[in-house]
């Protein structure tokens, strides 16, 4: 029953450690994603649909800015230019 406990209790701390670790490189992706927002011309922020001042919702993913693209975001595949048979 002792093993058990110690089982469960090393599951536990190393789960804790990688959703630690996954939370911080989160926080860290998004720090990084508002600071290049940021440094963005106003130009560029409006072709995207936002203003400066929604930065950090759209990046936090608060309020109707959720709609922006992600990774996991299915995208088109377009094959490499080939150079044509002469």
């Amino acid at each position: 029953m002792n093993n058990q406990a110690n089982v469960v209790s090393g599951d536990f701390r190393r789960n804790w450690v990688a959703r630690s670790l996954s939370s911080l490189q989160n926080w860290n992706a998004r720090r990084r994603a508002i600071r290049e927002l940021s440094a963005m011309p106003d130009s560029l922020l409006n072709d995207l649909g936002i203003s400066r001042y929604e930065i950090a919702d759209v990046v936090n993913q608060r309020g109707a800015f959720a709609k922006l693209p992600t990774l996991s975001t299915p995208t088109a595949v377009v094959a490499p230019l080939t150079k044509a048979a002469a």
